[in-house]
């Protein structure tokens, strides 16, 4: 009895679990958890910031369009990890093979390490990096009592990452010297940096106020770095709201600087004003300065892909004035792609000309593009397309074969007089010519007329040939054949053969 009670629920209870949102909230929390676990986004923010997108997921249907808006949410840049380190009079460095936070402990090839470094001191000096190959985005002084020196750096790792930076010392041993790291993964090799960074100084306080940025491209971050430097460390600093992936380090040898990194992403429009970091201690405010600057870094972006299909040779001949359809694909994984057509007859060098109604084309599988072909000179072309997505640079490919565009064929019209011409010449007549009325019907005319229906075309030959009992040969001289353009050959003729 228990058995058939249980196989009779079961089914309900599948089906009430299956029409209720148990589902959707059970995988979409099992999402959540692999976008927190992966770093994909910055996960103090995929949930905190984005309101107007997430958590407005209300029944089992959105769940496909929740795991879309995750996909485009993860875009392509990975949160790696941080490092820190600290020191005063030398240099030192900051090992990049223990990171911490985020998805490696260590860069890989291509990967973005930026640096955040700067001390203490009285006067205007030369913090940065020593290691090769990093380029520095600004160099800081906030000139005060106690002077903040801030520097922020990048550099694409190349096929042997750095294991480490040197970081420059104050010069002082009483002078304390900071160094963090952000590294990240899946950022544009050409252009890391989405937009100018932006910095800015400040005296009276050692609480850096990272400036806004406004990037420009879908999916990149913002990182927000500040040093502040004064009488007293801070060992429990806060990121600007909404920021996480924060890397902090504080030393106090005998006068203090504390460092700051800590990243955001965009929310896709307008001005990101990170502002003020939180819980810096004032120390001695009218003495103390700081540095901030903050970045905006690029997603990396695939190229378009073209493949011009058609004409491949293969039954690809039309005539003059014809329409041909050009066939391609052409897609982009995460761009709008264009793409012009051109022409040429070598089918190498790019060196061709533009297709006129075959420009801006869009992106298609099997798309094609209808060549109008009238005006073109009769001979064999190769097809090339070049396409772009306002981002990478172009990308091309030529047709596997040619198009051969042959001359019209022209029709030969004779008009109503078709046919052999006959006139009568009389004996010992003289400038006696066949037709001397216009040419209205066969019963008057022993002319004719040509007609081509396009174009232009070379008359070879017209044959004249005489009867009766005279002899052309001996008996007629001066043979000639006129031409007339208006019919009427009692006004004149226009020329002669």
């Amino acid at each position: 009895m228990k058995k058939t009670i249980v196989k009779i629920l079961i089914p309900f209870l599948i089906i009430g679990i299956f029409f209720s949102n148990i589902p959707y909230y059970a995988l979409t929390g099992f999402i959540d958890s692999l976008v927190k676990v992966q770093n994909i986004v910055d996960k103090d923010w995929h949930l905190s910031q984005n309101s107007n997108i997430v958590d407005k997921f209300t029944s089992y249907r959105h769940l496909a369009e929740k795991i879309k808006t995750y996909e485009a949410l993860a875009a392509s840049l990975t949160y790696v990890g941080g490092a820190e380190a600290s020191g005063n009079s030398a240099a030192y460095n900051l090992s990049l093979t223990s990171l911490t936070g985020g998805s490696g402990s260590s860069p890989q090839a291509g990967d973005l390490v930026i640096v955040a470094t700067g001390f203490v001191r009285t006067s205007n000096l030369n913090p940065g990096v020593g290691t090769a190959g990093y380029t520095e985005v600004a160099d800081l002084y906030g000139n005060d009592t106690y002077d903040a020196n801030f520097s922020v750096n990048w550099k694409i790792m190349g096929g042997t990452p750095d294991t480490s930076v040197s970081c420059n010392g104050s010069g002082s041993t009483l002078n304390g010297a900071v160094c963090v790291a952000h590294v990240w993964r899946g950022v544009n090799q050409t252009t890391p940096l989405d937009v100018t960074s932006t910095n800015t100084v400040g005296t009276n306080s050692p609480v850096p106020n990272s400036p806004a940025i406004t990037p420009i491209t879908a999916g990149a971050i913002v990182i927000a770095t500040g040093l502040g430097v004064g009488t007293a460390g801070d060992t429990s600093v806060t990121a600007p709201t909404g920021y996480g992936n924060q890397v902090d380090i504080q030393v106090d040898p005998s006068t203090a600087a504390t460092v700051g990194i800590a990243s955001k992403a965009w929310s896709g429009s307008g001005a990101e004003d990170p502002a003020v970091w939180t819980n810096w201690t004032q120390g001695t405010a009218t003495y103390d300065s700081w540095g901030a600057v903050t970045l905006a870094i690029r997603p990396s972006n695939d190229p378009p892909s073209i493949t011009v299909s058609q004409p491949d040779g293969s039954g690809d001949t039309v005539t003059e004035g014809d329409l041909y359809n050009i066939t391609y694909n052409l897609t982009d994984a995460d761009s709008v792609a264009t793409v012009d057509f051109y022409y040429d007859t070598d089918g190498s060098g790019l060196n061709g000309t533009a297709i006129t109604g075959c420009q801006d084309q869009a992106e298609g599988s099997g798309a094609t593009c209808s060549w109008n072909t009238t005006g073109m000179t009769p001979g064999s072309y190769y097809v090339y397309g070049i396409a772009t997505d306002g981002v990478n640079p172009t990308v091309s490919d030529y047709s596997p074969g040619q198009i051969t565009i042959n001359a019209p064929i022209v029709n030969l019209t004779i008009g109503a007089t078709a046919g052999s011409q006959v006139t009568t010449l009389n004996s010992n007549d003289t400038s006696q010519y066949a037709q001397s009325i216009s040419c209205t019907s066969a019963a008057n005319c022993s002319a004719f007329t040509l007609l081509l229906a396009s174009g232009s075309d070379t008359l070879t030959s017209i044959k004249i040939t005489e009867t009766g009992t005279v002899d052309a040969t001996n008996n007629l001289a001066n043979l000639a054949l006129f031409y007339d353009t208006d019919g009427n050959y009692a006004n004149g003729v226009t020329g002669q053969f």
